[in-house]
């Protein structure tokens, strides 16, 4: 739907919803179901296009063009997109602008493991809340070093089946099990959505086409 079209529907619709509760002042629990159910339609109308091409399709040119399109307006879009096609450059130019320090710190992660920094990205660990995501990076960092055994361990920490899987590929191309991690690879990208699935696709194509390939994704 048009934004435009989206705005010009809420107008009599938020006019409607404020001129009955004002004149509703002793409301009872079926009329503030009956508003929040409107209001939960409202999100709706206008968040669930975006949320379904960040989190749940599977069609990554549909991804891709979100995240041109709002680029400009979400950093972090911007870095998503860069990141996915290698340019790292205007990754590293863009992460200083990130005013949250916790996805700051996620980004600068992400760049030094892509740089093999493993130091670095380490330092930066204590400033990522989510213990899963904590797990899935010393899990990539375990294998950079070849522990496998701590890869796994770190693994059985990670949330995201997905994000699992895609440990196991790396596991395997790293001990030359390339048949096993093709197989796996499908895995994550037939089970991965929305940012995660193009992320992961567009890794894999960069990784194939390097000359000096380390990991599978």
């Amino acid at each position: 739907m048009n934004k435009w079209l989206r705005w010009a529907s809420l107008l009599p619709l938020g006019f409607a919803i404020g001129l009955w509760i004002g004149t509703h002042d002793q409301m009872t629990t079926q009329d503030w179901l009956l508003v929040a159910g409107v209001l939960v339609l409202t999100f709706a109308l206008f968040f669930i296009p975006s949320l379904q091409a960040v989190f749940w399709t599977p069609d990554i040119d549909k991804v891709e063009a979100f995240l041109k399109r709002t680029r400009a307006k979400y950093l972090q879009n911007g870095i998503i997109l860069d990141a996915a096609n290698g340019d790292f450059e205007a990754v590293e130019r863009a992460i200083p602008r990130i005013r949250n320090k916790r996805i700051r710190a996620a980004a600068l992660i992400s760049l030094h493991l892509e740089r093999r920094e493993i130091q670095e990205a380490l330092r930066l660990l204590d400033d990522v809340q989510s213990v899963s995501h904590r797990n899935y990076v010393q899990a990539i960092i375990a294998i950079m070093q070849n522990d496998f055994d701590r890869a796994d361990a770190f693994k059985d920490g990670i949330r995201s089946k997905v994000l699992q899987l895609a440990i196991d590929a790396e596991i395997a191309f790293k001990k030359g099990e390339q048949a096993k991690a093709d197989q796996i690879g499908q895995q994550v990208l037939a089970q991965a959505r929305g940012v995660l699935k193009f992320s992961f696709t567009r890794s894999l194509e960069r990784q194939q086409r390097s000359p000096q390939r380390s990991m599978y994704f």
